[in-house]
């Protein structure tokens, strides 16, 4: 006989009602002061967990635990199972009571999860009344709040009128300094950095002006390693210090005048 969907339930909670009634008639030989809830064993439900053992089957399942299972001398580790947070069953009863036996290959990886009281959309073992599933409702702000994506992104900033560069600067929030550029921003940035190496070298070659006249950096230059070739060593003028002067050297040994190759320089 086969039973499907509500015939099935209302079926069951029959029969754990019909249990009920006949329960104190069938045990009342044995001691009044043991309760029925003490009597009635656990609900025990046993999970084989056989993840990388592809090749085990039921049969050595059975055959490898069953002292496990029904020897008191051998104990797994138990713990208390979670239950649902702010969930009220729907019934009254005590006593209720489910282990969750997980085997896996690996015996000392075992372990015993207790329940005090069923889960939802789960039947009650002592009375049979179905468990329903909670409601869990998220309360929603009231106002709308920056998302996420709102935080990190470039707010555009209008620069004064008198700039001759973009109208609009992005600044930063201080949120998303960590976050990787994008390709754009680096070729910005590449190109911002061509654009000032272009300035320094024209301000390099830009023309100096002194006394004498306006010489550019090549001049000066030029006119450094030039001076003394002439006929006049003495006399050469550097425009770059705004004067000109003449070089005299004296000998450190004799401390007489020469000239720039070590001769002695009479004078008239």
């Amino acid at each position: 006989m086969y039973l499907k969907g509500d015939e099935a339930d209302q079926h069951i909670k029959e029969d754990f009602t019909n249990s009920r009634r006949l329960t104190p008639q069938m045990e009342s030989t044995g001691d009044p002061e043991i309760s029925l809830i003490a009597k009635r064993p656990p609900r025990r439900e046993i999970i084989w967990n056989a993840f990388g053992f592809s090749k085990s089957s039921l049969s050595d399942i059975s055959q490898t635990y069953e002292n496990v299972i029904f020897n008191d001398s051998i104990q797994l580790p138990r713990r208390l199972g979670r239950s649902v947070i702010g969930y009220r069953r729907a019934c009254s009863c005590e006593g209720y009571s489910r282990e969750e036996i997980t085997f896996t290959p690996d015996a000392f990886r075992n372990a015993v999860l207790i329940y005090q009281q069923p889960s939802p959309n789960e039947r009650c073992g002592l009375c049979g009344e179905l468990l329903p599933t909670p409601t869990i409702i998220i309360p929603q702000p009231s106002n709308h709040t920056r998302d996420e994506d709102d935080y990190g992104r470039d707010v555009q900033m209008k620069k004064p009128a008198a700039s001759s560069r973009d109208s609009t600067l992005p600044v930063s929030t201080g949120i998303s300094n960590h976050r990787p550029m994008s390709p754009e921003a680096l070729a910005d940035l590449a190109e911002k950095e061509l654009e000032n190496r272009k300035m320094i070298a024209e301000h390099e070659q830009e023309h100096v002006t002194s006394r004498k006249g306006s010489f550019s950096v090549r001049d000066q230059l030029s006119s450094l390693f030039q001076s003394g070739r002439g006929s006049s060593s003495r006399n050469s003028s550097w425009g770059f210090l705004g004067r000109s002067r003449s070089r005299r050297y004296i000998d450190a040994r004799t401390g007489s005048e020469v000239d720039r190759h070590g001769r002695p320089v009479y004078r008239v």
